[in-house]
């Protein structure tokens, strides 16, 4: 019997990355295919596993790659090629994004299915600029009309004088060509000149664009105004006045900031510049892969040789604890061991499996572990350290010039998967490791001129020096407040 895969359709949201909902990232982190249109954030792409195959079918307005039939029949070969296919659309797959169509396909084919509802850009895009589509006391009901020109003409099922006989908000989808047609038709419709209008281009991202105006006027000053791109959306009615967006100025406000590091790292980084203001692109490029998994349940079964164990990286905190639990050993192995971590942040995700590092150097670098390690163990000491495939030896030298017994084996290797390299023009660039800097220009990653690189450590600071960078700075602290604090300080200063 021919064997099928399994196919979820989903909404990437509003445009903005940070929008998808989470069953859809999850699907997205795991699935071994990806087809996705034009809308959706090019950086979600950095998210797939390592082999995902990622097929682009993009739609922009006049310009289809593919045609609808031609991707359903895409969607229904890959699910018999690929144990799970994602079909990742922009917004919501059943708001003017065809999602029934390919459902429809999907159900002929007799192949199984699941729907992952999205943000619709109908309501989100006009929410972040501000524009509430409903309103106490002025806008009860909202209208979603797709604004898409078929020769020369909107829709003919579109009503438009039930439109502008309505007291709602009318949200006009992938408009902006369509302007004309849609506001000579309310206007003829019987629709007040100086009804409240909004263009919303680009919403939810970093370069979003907001031009009021009059239904009288607006489409002159949409002519006139070259940041009045597309994809836009279209807003007409009495909500459109507003402006709820808040006018607190952060630190970072008008800073923007890429990162490059694990889907971890870039997570917890990204949330906390975020916070602050900034603008922020994630590139999560260097992935972790397990390996010798033998080679750990060997160590593990004879912790009892060992008088320390030591982490030096939340990846291996992470690899070695699932592998005790999924194999059922016994905690109490542990129970005569002495742990020593690389830093702070690593000891409070140390608490997160319920133990406590007993040491913690204060530069958070493998030197100053090293120099930590040869001042409380002695040569009767054995010290087990997991570590990545890739990295530095300082630790291990310095171990061996003490004459310490140990024991290191690679838990995890890092492997770069950079899909869309290009040029980084944001105003800072933080590397979290040397692996994802040397990656990142290996695959054909740039930055700009006025760019300025944040390294976590020396390490990736002395790889750093290998590459066409013209502004790098050094960490504070080799970690994600260090950087902070670097880029909070580089920002003050450059107001001065």
């Amino acid at each position: 019997m021919e064997t099928k895969g399994f196919v979820y359709i989903a909404g990437s949201g509003p445009g903005n990355k940070d929008y998808i909902t989470v069953k859809a990232y999850e699907v997205l982190q795991n699935c071994d295919c990806v087809i996705y249109d034009a809308l959706i954030d090019q950086e979600l792409l950095s998210h797939t596993k390592v082999g995902c195959e990622k097929i682009y079918v993009g739609k922009m307005a006049g310009k289809h790659y593919a045609s609808q039939d031609e991707i359903n029949d895409l969607i229904i070969q890959k699910a018999h090629t690929h144990q799970v296919v994602l079909r990742l659309k922009g917004g919501d797959p059943f708001v003017f994004g065809r999602g029934g169509e390919e459902a429809e396909a999907l159900i002929k084919a007799g192949i199984d299915f699941e729907l992952i509802p999205g943000v619709t850009s109908a309501v989100a895009v006009p929410e972040m600029a501000g524009i509430p589509v409903t309103h106490r006391g002025v806008s009860r009901q909202v209208s979603i009309i797709t604004g898409h020109v078929k020769e020369g003409t909107i829709d003919q099922h579109v009503n438009f004088q039930a439109l502008a006989q309505s007291s709602g908000t009318l949200v006009f989808l992938m408009g902006l060509h369509a302007l004309p047609i849609i506001v000579s038709s309310l206007l003829s419709a019987g629709q007040e000149a100086s009804t409240p209008c909004a263009i919303i281009s680009n919403g939810t991202k970093e370069s979003e664009h907001v031009l009021r105006a009059s239904l009288g006027d607006i489409e002159e000053k949409a002519k006139s105004d070259p940041l009045c791109v597309t994809p836009a959306i279209i807003v007409v009615g009495e909500t459109s006045r507003y402006d709820f967006r808040s006018q607190a100025q952060r630190p970072l406000s008008h800073t923007s900031v890429s990162i490059v590091g694990t889907i971890d790292f870039n997570t917890r980084m990204g949330t906390l510049v975020k916070r602050y203001g900034a603008h922020c692109h994630s590139y999560p490029i260097v992935k972790i892969q397990p390996v010798h998994q033998e080679t750990l349940e060997e160590k593990i079964a004879h912790l009892q040789d060992y008088t320390m164990l030591v982490f030096t990286s939340r990846n291996t905190i992470r690899l070695f604890f699932e592998t005790f639990y999924e194999k059922g050993y016994d905690l109490r192995l542990l129970s005569s061991l002495k742990i020593a971590v690389i830093g702070e942040a690593t000891a409070m995700y140390l608490k997160d499996y319920h133990f406590h590092a007993d040491y913690i150097p204060d530069v958070y670098t493998s030197q100053a572990l090293g120099e930590l390690l040869t001042k409380v163990t002695t040569t009767q000491d054995r010290l087990l350290i997991p570590r990545a495939l890739k990295g530095n030896d300082v630790l291990s030298t310095i171990l061996s010039a003490a004459h310490r017994s140990f024991d290191e084996f690679a838990l995890y290797d890092t492997v770069i998967d950079f899909p869309h390299p290009g040029l980084c023009e944001d105003d800072y660039l933080i590397f979290a490791s040397s692996q994802g800097l040397k990656g990142y220009f290996e695959a054909g990653g740039q930055v700009s001129s006025h760019t300025q690189v944040i390294c976590i450590g020396p390490y990736t600071a002395k790889m750093a020096t290998r590459y066409p960078i013209n502004h790098w700075i050094l960490a504070q602290e080799a970690s994600r407040q260090g950087i902070l604090a670097t880029l909070l300080e580089g920002v003050q200063h450059a107001k001065i």
